[in-house]
């Protein structure tokens, strides 16, 4: 029988979380073989709100409610909206395409630059969370709200004129930020992903007002860039202010802990394909982990403390998964002088991947282990750094420029 995921509909808060549930699972780099992703999107959520790992380039935040503004200007009707959406962002495409050749790697950065015509996911449909998170898109609601509600809303601004407060029936006739820069004369035409001052300007404002006091807004506020690996290895991350400063810590904490848990996971699969080359590749990564791993760090850390801060980011951790995290935490400190020969080590990640996958579990389906490419999850997490470190670097573009 296939599997399957659905929710109840209790408010667009809770569906878009299940959108992006559901979204998870074709972004690159995101394999959750071990069932603690949602432990390392809260984390995500915590550190750099509003972004995710599929989103590319700072502009977007926009270029997408440009577009959406433009049908509305132009009154495209309800029935037309999505469609001619759609048709608004493929042409965007071709822009950005066309007015990029300049910049070196702008079409690795350009969503659909490969795809065109057939991409399957907008851009608008990548950023319309964070739109939402950073105050931009002022419409609560999920994209086919939106769609389904542009009728209603054209005729609510026909009336409120006889109201004061900008709503009619409580429908809010306020869909984007009334601040938000104008686009280029001829849009999208003329459109690329450099951005302007004035854009630059107005996204960090975004951001330190909506989400003063996490990572991402110290950042912003800096807007000076580097080249790091990881949010706690960034240039200035020793100036951190001590509430962003202890997320950044326990963010590191989680990836060094569960990066071991990974590496034999991959490890255990090599062994029961008998693949020599990825043995002795999965084992030499395990022992670097080992040889570079504070354990006494690692030992003091408080988890029962870390998954009740966590618990207020709107994620629901499950007990397995908090249950498992402590036992490889503990079992790891055991066992650290040889994790990759500890029988308990193994059967620990062995049991969880079974009971997470069950009748496809690569350990007891041999199909399933057959379709493993050698490599499944097992890189460090980085929480969404590499989108966060590109905005950086677009950002302080932006605020360099001359207009």
């Amino acid at each position: 029988m296939a599997s399957s995921l659905s929710w109840l509909d209790f408010d667009h808060a809770a569906r878009e979380r299940s959108q992006a549930l559901l979204a998870f699972f074709n972004e690159p780099g995101t394999r959750d073989e071990l069932g603690i992703g949602n432990i390392r999107d809260a984390l995500a959520d915590r550190l750099f709100p509003g972004t995710s790992t599929i989103q590319t380039r700072l502009r977007y935040m926009l270029l997408v409610p440009w577009v959406y503004q433009q049908l509305e200007v132009e009154r495209v009707p309800g029935a037309r909206f999505p469609e001619r959406a759609r048709q608004l962002e493929i042409e965007l495409i071709g822009a950005l395409i066309a007015n990029g050749s300049s910049e070196e790697g702008s079409h690795h950065s350009i969503i659909g630059a490969a795809s065109r015509a057939s991409l399957q996911r907008l851009p608008s449909s990548v950023y319309w969370a964070g739109l939402g998170r950073w105050g931009i898109r002022q419409f609560a609601g999920s994209q086919n709200d939106y769609h389904q509600s542009i009728d209603p809303i054209y005729a609510a601004r026909r009336a409120v004129g006889r109201k004061d407060n900008g709503e009619l029936d409580g429908l809010s006739t306020t869909t984007w930020h009334p601040k938000l820069p104008n686009p280029s004369p001829r849009f999208p035409s003329q459109e690329s992903l450099r951005l302007t001052r004035q854009e630059a300007e107005f996204l960090r404002d975004q951001v330190l007002q909506t989400h003063r006091g996490s990572y991402l807004a110290w950042l912003i506020g800096l807007a000076i860039p580097d080249d790091s690996a990881f949010p706690w290895e960034y240039t200035r991350a020793a100036d951190l202010p001590p509430e962003i400063a202890d997320n950044v810590r326990q963010a590191r904490l989680f990836s060094r802990l569960m990066h071991g848990a990974s590496l034999l996971y991959n490890l255990l699969l090599a062994r029961l394909q008998s693949s020599e080359y990825w043995i002795k590749a999965h084992g030499e990564a395990l022992a670097r982990w080992q040889e570079g791993t504070n354990w006494a760090e690692l030992a003091d850390w408080d988890l029962d403390q870390f998954f009740e801060q966590i618990s207020f980011t709107g994620y629901r951790i499950h007990g397995g998964a908090q249950t498992f995290v402590k036992q490889w935490r503990d079992t790891a400190c055991k066992h650290r002088n040889d994790i990759a020969q500890d029988t308990d080590a193994a059967a620990l990640v062995r049991n969880r991947e079974i009971a997470l996958k069950k009748s496809l579990s690569r350990f007891t389906n041999p199909s399933a282990l057959a379709r493993w490419s050698g490599s499944s999850g097992g890189s460090a997490l980085e929480y969404r750094w590499t989108t966060v470190r590109q905005y950086l670097w677009d950002l302080r573009q932006g605020l360099d420029s001359e207009s």
